[in-house]
């Protein structure tokens, strides 16, 4: 088997073929035959792919191939490089590597300046750039990067100019990945000499390229390249040719929109002029470009000319976008060129595109600008007055922007959220409803603005959704069902969306009267006005509002939001938990929600992540306090399971996934969400034993035995109650049974002087909990014995003669298995225990409770214990 050690398993096949001539019966060289078949199968198949490979390049390598030949070998190479392509029946791999080990590079230099061949070139050393950085750097080091350069900058093919631009810019990125990777001072100093002067070779070319008409090509360029903070000082004299181009994209051109470029590009150099600065806002570098930035927007706005100032315009909106501070102190100071502007198109005979642009552009920045405090706090009534009636248009796009700004404005101006909440908020819901609408339906005729309109209308909701006049209107004309049609359209939208529901649903939050003072006297010191609370917001007037919400979609419309991998995040999965913690108050609700999927949303918010994975199993620190978040989801899960039946209302397998979630809140410091966890496990234990397995390890059972040291009566309950149900799991039951060396003896006493102690309690569901509990240990005469030891039968005759049927019955079933044996049968005769068996026997309410009793009866008599 040498051939195979070697790896040549298609000789090694052949030998073994022979053998089996000789020797047919031979089972091991049959294994080995069949072992082989894959290997050398495959061996023999990429041998013929690298022998058409290797016919490719001997075409380009003969010198009488003719034009075609070539053309056709090199369209080959494009294809089989192209990891992209459909299935070619060659690996691009492996197809790469040949084309190294022949010496395939040397062989494309000769065809980089043929006209009619170059093309192909570029597009086989775009898939090798693409593929590795190491390919990248084997291009570097192989062709003459001005031959890059100059076809980058004189040629005219923007089919050429983008290869080149690609090209370049991969050898950039694995320059400086090069750079990064040296250790030795004389290595690191010369790779950061080549990659600087590359860099500025290319980014000088791409400036370039940015005043001909593949300025796109060029922009997406700079944003692939590696920008470091050294880099910012030298880049600031290409600015205003950056801003220029970028802003003369064709606006309407989908593909190459100013608002898609110029905010990436603010990103991309404002991190590199804050690279490793402890204060980045204050950094030289970062000074620089900001005020590079603002010094041309200022020139060109100055010049009171449509086109600069159009210029202008959308570079700052692209500002706003990319980082909205830097944007609002540009745009603070320049309002007043900006107004300016506003009245030049409105007063001259500009064509109506120019200036409906302008007007757009101009909401746009003031939408953004909006909900930054310091430009609110900055803009008096007047200043607004004056914008918002030169911001007047009949267009939706417009429209939809200006109601975005006025209801972020509406948080700092008297008169907007008046004008905002005037007829109950009717009128302003009646106009997001109309944008709402024509964006649907400019969405469907395919208009070059779709989205943008359902997007800003969206936003204006998500900040008057605040007040709760709009939230009653939001669920009275339906609005909900809406913003589920469009979140299915629109990935984009859903977090704006989400936001909205959990505005409409939120409930105000839960204070005692020690918190609701607290507030008070913190509103006296700061000199604070105390506002009246809206009845609108009142728990009885949002439940009715969480119940329209359930029934316009919108638990299915979450549960398909978070299962939506591409564009879900952890933004909205915290806002997905807060609805449906909100709408879970809703008992009335709650089986329908599970209905939609509320359950199965909440397993994969609880146990998942945005990115699809499931979030790591780690034993909880039982002395830390429960995340927030995850115990906003366990709350929820609690509250479902509290009202749902378990037996039909979760698939298979949920159990396992909600018990671990709301075990977590007993840990929690709120009594309600203690007591609503122990009424959720208490129900769920009653389907079977996976529940109560989960729940019956020791530190679980060891919180609830703490709960019920509460002093909190209600909490009390609770945990009596879990804890009786529990003693009917196996496990449970076994653990009060006495050692044989007592080693357990000491939490034996524990439990049973608890369990006897709540048999006196006032509280009549907790007494039935606890006597419940010791009905049902007293099954076992072994346990009937411990009991006896600690906590006597005085505490059961109390229980006899209590006037509730049903502690009678538990009594009298103690006392009844207690009779089994005889020395715990004298001991009820002996205490006193036949005259409140026969009162029970004679008058109680409860058939079970009589027929305990008189099978006791009839044991103790049996044993001439007494005479009937």
């Amino acid at each position: 088997m040498a051939y195979e050690k070697l790896g040549r398993f298609f000789d090694a096949f052949q030998d073994l073929r022979t053998l089996m001539v000789v020797e047919p019966q031979n089972k091991t060289a049959k294994a080995s035959l069949d072992r082989l078949l894959p290997l050398a199968t495959k061996e023999q198949q990429r041998s013929s792919a690298k022998h058409s490979l290797v016919g490719i390049l001997d075409v380009l390598r003969d010198q009488s191939s003719s034009a075609d030949q070539k053309k056709e070998a090199l369209q080959s190479l494009a294809v089989f490089t192209n990891s992209k392509a459909e299935d070619t029946g060659k690996n691009p791999a492996d197809v790469m590597s040949t084309l190294i080990q022949e010496d395939g590079f040397i062989l494309l230099q000769n065809y980089i300046n043929d006209d009619q061949l170059k093309i192909w070139v570029f597009r086989i050393l775009v898939n090798m750039a693409e593929s590795s950085k190491e390919y990248s750097l084997k291009i570097f080091s192989t062709f003459n990067l001005k031959t890059f350069l100059n076809i980058l900058m004189t040629s005219t093919n923007a089919d050429e100019v983008g290869y080149c631009a690609s090209i370049l810019s991969h050898i950039s990125a694995a320059l400086e990945d090069e750079r990064t990777r040296k250790r030795e001072n004389p290595e690191k100093e010369k790779a950061e000499e080549i990659s600087r002067k590359t860099w500025d070779e290319i980014v000088a070319a791409l400036v370039h390229v940015l005043t001909t008409s593949n300025k796109s090509i060029a922009f997406k360029a700079l944003l692939k390249i590696p920008w470091r903070r050294k880099d910012v000082m030298g880049f600031m004299k290409h600015v205003p040719t950056v801003m220029t181009a970028a802003s003369t994209l064709k606006l309407k051109d989908s593909t190459s929109n100013p608002k898609d470029y110029i905010p990436l590009f603010v990103s991309k150099i404002l991190t590199a002029a804050e690279e490793n600065a402890k204060d980045p806002k204050s950094t030289e570098e970062y000074i620089s470009v900001k005020k590079c930035f603002q010094e041309t927007i200022s020139s060109w706005l100055q010049e009171r000319q449509v086109e600069t100032s159009l210029n202008a315009l959308r570079c700052l909106c692209g500002f706003m976008l990319g980082d909205n501070q830097l944007g609002t102190e540009i745009l603070l100071k320049e309002v007043s060129n900006i107004v300016g502007v506003l009245d030049l198109t409105q007063g001259k005979a500009n064509s109506e595109e120019i200036s409906d642009e302008i007007t757009l552009l101009t909401a746009e920045i003031f939408a953004l600008a909006a909900g930054n405090k310091q430009f609110r706090a900055a803009c008096d009534a007047e200043a607004l007055d004056e914008l918002f009636s030169l911001l007047k248009s009949e267009k939706p796009e417009v429209q939809a922007r200006v109601a975005a700004a006025a209801a972020k404005f509406a948080s700092t101006n008297a008169k907007l959220r008046e004008d905002l909440l005037k007829n109950k908020g009717k009128d302003t819901i009646q106009n997001i409803i109309q944008l709402l609408d024509s964006g649907l339906k400019e969405n469907n005729s395919g208009k070059s603005d779709s989205g943008s309109v359902e997007q800003w209308a969206v936003e204006s909701l998500s900040f008057v959704s605040l007040y709760p006049e709009i939230k009653e209107q939001i669920t009275n004309q339906d609005i909900s069902s809406r913003l589920v049609k469009i979140s299915r359209t629109h990935p984009s939208l859903r977090y704006g969306i989400a936001s909205i529901w959990m505005n409409v649903s939120a409930f105000r939050p839960r204070r005692d009267e020690v918190q609701e003072l607290q507030q008070k006297i913190q509103q006296m010191a700061n000199k604070e006005e105390q506002k009246e609370k809206n009845p609108l917001d009142d728990d009885d007037k949002v439940m009715v509002r969480c119940a329209k919400l359930v029934d316009s979609g919108v638990v299915s419309s979450i549960y398909d939001m978070i299962r939506d991998e591409k564009h879900r995040s952890q933004g909205l999965f915290m806002l997905a938990a807060q609805i449906l913690a909100s709408l879970a108050n809703n008992q009335k609700i709650r089986g329908k929600m599970v209905q939609e999927g509320a359950m199965k949303t909440l397993i994969i918010l609880y146990h998942g992540s945005p990115s699809g994975s499931e979030a790591p199993k780690e034993e909880p620190d039982r002395r830390a306090p429960i995340d927030g978040y995850k115990q906003t989801i366990a709350h929820a899960m609690a509250r479902i399971a509290i009202s749902v039946d378990p037996n039909i209302g979760y698939r298979e397998g949920s159990i396992s996934k909600m018990v671990p979630a709301i075990v977590s809140l007993l840990r929690s410091e709120d009594p309600l969400i203690q007591f609503e966890a122990m009424l959720a496990l208490t129900n769920l234990v009653l389907v079977g034993e996976e529940a109560a397995t989960l729940i019956s390890d020791a530190k679980t059972i060891s919180d609830i035995e703490n709960i019920q040291f509460s002093n909190n009566e209600m909490l009390q309950r609770a945990a009596c109650e879990l804890m009786c149900n529990m003693v009917m799991f196996e496990p449970v039951f076994e653990s009060y049974k006495m050692k044989d060396d007592r080693s357990n003896e000491p939490m034996l006493e524990r439990r049973f002087k608890i369990w006897g102690a709540f048999c006196g309690s006032d509280d009549v569901a907790t007494a039935k909990a606890a006597s419940g509990a010791l009905a049902m240990l007293s099954q076992d005469i072994g346990i009937c014995k411990t009991m006896n030891e600690i906590i006597g039968v005085d505490a059961v005759f109390h229980l006899l003669e209590d006037a509730d049927p049903d502690l009678q019955h538990r009594a009298a079933e103690v006392l009844k298995n207690m009779s089994r044996d005889e020395t715990l049968a004298k001991e009820i005769s002996k205490k006193g225990g036949v005259l409140p068996l026969v009162t029970v026997l004679g008058s109680s309410k409860s058939n079970g409770a009589k027929a305990a009793a008189s099978e006791a009866l009839d044991r103790l008599q049996k044993l001439n214990l007494i005479k009937l």
